[in-house]
C-alpha cells in the first residue's frame, strides 16, 4: 500500500493569489478520489526560500490517498504538472511513500 500526497499552493510565484483556486482544488480531490478511491485535504502552512534569500510562507492544501496501484508517482506526477502550470508555480510537492500497515476501522 502506498500513501501520495500533493500540495496545492494559494499564491502564486509572484505573491499573488492563485486564481481559481477552489475549482483547482476540486480537480485534484476528483481526480485522487477516481484514481484511488478517495482523498483527505488537510489545511496547512508551508514555506520555502526564495531567489533572494527571503522566507516565503502561504497557507497550502495537502491531499493524501491511499493506494495500491504501484505506477502511483507517474500518476501523481501529471496531476502535479497541471497544478503547477495552472498555479503558475516553479515546483508543486508530490510524495509517495510506502505503508506497511493500512487499516479502516
Amino acid at each position: 500500500m502506498f500513501k501520495a500526497t500533493i500540495t496545492v499552493p494559494t499564491k502564486q510565484q509572484n505573491g499573488e493569489p492563485v486564481e481559481d483556486l477552489e475549482i483547482v482544488k476540486r480537480v485534484v480531490a476528483k481526480n485522487l478520489s477516481e484514481w484511488f478511491g478517495g482523498c483527505t485535504a488537510t489545511s496547512g502552512n508551508g514555506s520555502w526560500v526564495d531567489s533572494q534569500g527571503n522566507i516565503v510562507s502561504e497557507d497550502v492544501t495537502v491531499f493524501t490517498s491511499l493506494t495500491d496501484n504501484r505506477n502511483v508517482l507517474p500518476i501523481l506526477e501529471g496531476l502535479a504538472q497541471h497544478v503547477k502550470n495552472v498555479c503558475n508555480q516553479e515546483a508543486v510537492l508530490v510524495t509517495v511513500q510506502t505503508m506497511d500497515t493500512v487499516k479502516f476501522v
